[in-house]
């Protein structure tokens, strides 16, 4: 089983993790792997029209133990005229009648994290399927959004309050669904692009002190987790990757292998077959491709050949076990979209990007 990181790995995992819900939806492309059917998600929300004051949001969500899309964001307005008291005495603020979130959870879940990003002072309930109720105002001593974590979720219907410790000012901000741990995490998150944000006193992360090597069976690949054997046929799925993190700082790499990533492996696999694995990613932009196997070497390429920009990494007679596949952009902070090939022919190529096209 793999194991979990922190939710927060720089700009660049946020940035990775929301261009995955764009592929999912402008592209359509994306394969669903057989073993992954039970541990999908599915969204149907239920936005009702709303004037611009109002402060009535609501969806509906349905959500699977291992969801890929995660975290899970909703835009939300919260607050109301109800005290949070009134639900049980321990909650503060005020929420509406109704919940703003309804989330049906099905499988079997270490635990699920529900938070709300604001500018505001938000507050927070969930109602759990027993019908208890769960509530936070502080995540911690310096964070004032609300954190509120369910062990060992029960299967069905959890319903959220996103409230305003203040009862004349609404909340404008992001409800977050994450099975990620994210508790020392909130303040260091950046969703800038989406949302201004008060600054905190958060310690700079010291990027020298990360191995690449450290992260191979960190966690499951964002476009996709396989189970591979012998002959299996060739997965091509749209993906992204890119980052913040220079490739030729990690060790066991090649001086000559550049580019960026991010924390989190575009794609992972586990290969229990014997023979040849090879990888490739065909993009209209320069990219890098690294390959993390089982035993801990790292495989990096930044172009098939002279005259094709395109990266391709083989393996020859592939060891048993757990493998992270890293895309990278040549650029800091950037993202390279294309194709991710898997295959069990090292015959086989990606398109030719030439250089300066």
């Amino acid at each position: 089983m793999r194991k979990r990181i922190p939710l927060v790995a720089g700009l660049g995992l946020v940035v990775l993790l929301l261009l995955a819900s764009l592929v999912f939806v402008q592209e359509g492309l994306l394969a669903k792997p057989a073993e992954r059917a039970q541990r999908s998600v599915s969204v149907a929300p239920a936005v009702q029209p709303i004037e611009p004051i109002a402060d009535d949001t609501f969806a509906a969500v349905d959500l699977s133990a291992g969801f890929l899309l995660d975290p899970y964001l909703l835009r939300v307005i919260g607050g109301g005229d109800t005290a949070a008291s009134e639900l049980d005495d321990a909650c503060s603020g005020y929420v509406s009648d109704a919940p703003n979130v309804e989330v049906n959870w099905s499988g079997d879940g270490d635990a699920l994290h529900v938070f709300v990003y604001s500018d505001m002072d938000p507050v927070l309930v969930v109602e759990t399927p027993e019908g208890d109720y769960l509530c936070n105002d502080d995540a911690n001593e310096i964070v004032v959004d609300p954190l509120v974590t369910v062990e060992d979720p029960a299967e069905g219907s959890y319903k959220i309050y996103v409230g305003s410790f203040s009862q004349e000012e609404p909340v404008l901000g992001f409800l977050a669904l994450t099975e990620l741990d994210v508790y020392d995490d909130l303040a260091a998150m950046d969703l800038s692009m989406l949302l201004d944000r008060r600054e905190y006193a958060v310690e700079e992360q010291r990027r020298s002190d990360i191995d690449l090597s450290d992260l191979a069976l960190a966690i499951r690949g964002v476009f996709g987790d396989d189970e591979l054997s012998a002959g299996f046929e060739t997965i091509e799925r749209r993906a992204a990757g890119g980052g913040d993190l220079a490739v030729a700082s990690f060790d066991g790499l090649a001086a000559d292998c550049l580019g960026y990533v991010s924390l989190v492996p575009t794609s992972s696999f586990a290969w229990d077959g014997s023979g040849s694995l090879s990888a490739y990613f065909e993009s209209e932009e320069n990219a890098t491709l690294i390959v993390v196997a089982p035993e801990g070497q790292i495989h990096c390429n930044d172009n098939a050949a002279d005259d094709n920009l395109n990266p391709v990494i083989d393996i020859v007679d592939a060891p048993e076990g757990n493998y992270d596949v890293y895309i990278g952009s040549h650029v800091p902070g950037a993202i390279v979209r294309g194709l991710l090939v898997l295959t069990g022919d090292t015959s086989a190529e990606p398109t030719e990007l030439a250089p300066g096209s």
